[in-house]
This record gives structure tokens, sequence and C-alpha cells, in this order.
């Protein structure tokens, strides 16, 4: 069996440490306007801390598969953020204090 190895995204980390400031996960939900804008560097950012933060494990992960399944349903609609929120919250209740703390470690390469 092939694996791949994701390692931390150095556009947005130095020594495997978040270089910059995101937006937690809830403000992040609810930007989609705010990528029309010229500095979507903050949104990038916080897009991928979200995302590997998600991919560290395997809750996460099957919060991501639920994610896609539910946009397959309706190929033609995206999830609302509430919709979004309500996933979120019931795969992690305690989702702001584990990414807040995920955050300020560092981040290490994922092997799949």
């Amino acid at each position: 069996m092939q694996t791949g190895i994701v390692e931390p995204n150095t556009s947005w980390t130095i020594n495997n440490r978040l270089a910059k400031g995101v937006f937690n996960m809830s403000r992040l939900i609810g930007l989609e306007e705010s990528w029309k804008q010229k500095n979507t560097s903050k949104l990038y950012a916080s897009s991928w801390a979200a995302i590997y933060f998600l991919m560290d494990s395997s809750q996460g992960r099957l919060l991501l598969k639920n994610i896609m399944l539910a946009e397959q349903e309706s190929p033609c609609n995206k999830l609302q953020p509430k919709q979004l929120k309500n996933m979120l919250y019931l795969q992690f209740p305690d989702f702001n204090k584990l990414y807040s703390e995920r955050l300020k470690t560092t981040f290490k390469a994922h092997n799949f």
C-alpha cells in the first residue's frame, strides 16, 4: 500500500509553528464574501490551519468525510454556515478550546 506524507505548509509556519494569526473556526465559516477581497493571506492561512487540525485526528477526518458526503447530497448548493457549525460542534463539542490549544503547538507531518 502506498502512503503519502503531508508536511506543514511553510507559507504558514516557521519551525513547524503557526507564523501568523488565523481566524477562529466560527468566524472562518462565515467569511465567504471576504475571499473576493485582495488580501486573502489570512483566509488561506486560517483555512490551511483548520484543515490541518481536522486531518490530525480520526475524529477530524470523519468530520471532513461527513461534510463532503453532505455536500454531495445537493451538489448545486453549498452547506450553510449554520449546518457546518452544527456538524463541527456535534463532532467536537469543545472545539474552540481544542483548536486554540492545537494552534499553539508544533505541527507535525501527516502520514496517510
